[in-house]
């Protein structure tokens, strides 16, 4: 409502000027005329009635906005309390479920693909001016899934000794945590962005 008040202290604002303005014209010739037209007072009532409308709608129109942002930055947080799971475990541990990640990793990708959609349906210009921010995001927590789920990803590489699974368990080592620690910063820094450019559409 705080936008309904600031147009009603603008017309107010506006009334007393406009009636100062009356009194201080007929100061000039040194007589008042108190007299009031009855179209002058219908055209006021008139402009009041209107701009306590629109701003009723102008306000309306805000409060729906700003409870779309809020759902759609919500959904975000939620990927971003899905993937921060699988970091504190990895960050802790050498040894992690492989269902539980895969699990966890699929279900924060499937509940962003569903926000993405839903987002779509309601600000399709928006979501097809960002659809390279969806994309790239979708792709590194790909990329932290292969990190994590594919003992083939690190071969090769120097310094670097890839990761072991056994009997569904996941056996991390000291040489990948860093690489994977700047897949998670990474996320959350897309993420952060993804819920920033919502605020502003």
């Amino acid at each position: 409502m705080n936008t309904v008040k600031w147009i009603l202290a603008l017309v107010a604002t506006f009334i007393i000027g406009w009636l100062a303005g009356q009194i201080c014209e007929a100061w000039v010739f040194f007589e008042l005329d108190w007299s009031v037209e009855v179209m002058d007072i219908i055209t006021l009532i008139t402009e009041v009635g209107l701009a306590i409308f629109v701003a009723i709608i102008i306000e309306k129109s805000i409060q729906d906005t700003r409870i779309e942002k809020d759902f759609y930055i919500k959904e975000i947080d939620n990927v971003a309390d899905l993937l921060s799971e699988i970091e504190k475990s990895s960050t802790r541990n050498n040894i992690l479920s492989l269902f539980e990640v895969n699990y966890t990793i699929g279900r924060s990708r499937k509940l962003l693909q569903s926000m993405w959609k839903s987002l779509q349906t309601r600000k399709a210009n928006y979501c097809k001016n960002h659809a390279t921010e969806l994309t790239t995001l979708l792709t590194t927590i790909k990329g932290l899934s292969s990190r994590l789920t594919d003992t083939k990803y690190y071969k090769g590489q120097m310094g670097i000794e890839p990761i072991s699974i056994t009997n569904g368990k996941i056996y991390l080592n000291n040489t990948v945590k860093g690489d994977i620690e700047s897949v998670f910063a990474d996320l959350k820094e897309k993420l952060l962005q993804m819920k920033i450019n919502i605020n502003k559409m």
